[in-house]
């Protein structure tokens, strides 16, 4: 995957959604984030992604969970470490509950942002620019074909699966085709029932 993101990269001129038939864009939240991520997330379930991309999906969901635990880990053992601190007859836990609570909460804020939800950023930018890159072509023409093997040319092929696997991965091919042709044409209908206003 690819470490640098384009300066004149565009997350919404070069997002996935923006390619998402509009009868399935509807029922979206709207949300272009969690939108994406749901996306991502029904491509890898259907076997749409390339085995190693869905590696890196993994190792990012993996690696969000350990920076998580990580996070709330240095919070605790800072609040814990403040609470030790006494300088004289000083002590924290002397101190009101409502000056108390938000020094420690600001701790475990100071904590997450710098350890969890800065990393966690970069690193869902990096994929999402990744994934968008390599997939968005793929995903015009699939929605033009319907052939699962334009997103994922190792959708039946794929060199880890077994001859039973392959088998499997065949039946799946034709009902990911069939559901998504049938969807297509429901989506032209929709998109005409839009344009003549039936809708309203």
């Amino acid at each position: 995957m690819a470490d640098n993101i384009n300066d004149n990269f565009d997350p919404i001129k070069y997002s996935i959604l923006n390619h998402v038939p509009s009868l399935k864009l509807a029922q979206y939240s709207g949300n272009p984030l969690m939108d994406e991520m749901m996306l991502w997330k029904e491509f890898k379930d259907q076997n749409l992604l390339e085995p190693n991309d869905k590696k890196e999906i993994n190792h990012f969901m993996k690696k969000s969970f350990k920076l998580l635990i990580v996070t709330f880990a240095v919070g605790g053992i800072l609040n814990r470490g403040l609470s030790k601190i006494k300088i004289r007859s000083f002590e924290l836990f002397k101190l009101h509950f409502l000056i108390r609570f938000p020094i420690r909460l600001s701790l475990f804020g100071i904590s997450f942002y710098f350890i969890g939800f800065n990393p966690l950023m970069n690193n869902l930018m990096k994929l999402h620019y990744y994934l968008n890159m390599k997939y968005c072509e793929r995903y015009k023409q699939y929605n033009i074909n319907c052939d699962p093997k334009t997103m994922n040319p190792l959708f039946i092929d794929d060199p880890n699966l077994s001859s039973e696997g392959k088998e499997i991965r065949r039946l799946e091919y034709d009902k990911i085709r069939s559901k998504h042709s049938m969807l297509m044409m429901q989506n032209k209908e929709y998109e005409q029932m839009m344009k003549s206003g039936k809708m309203f």
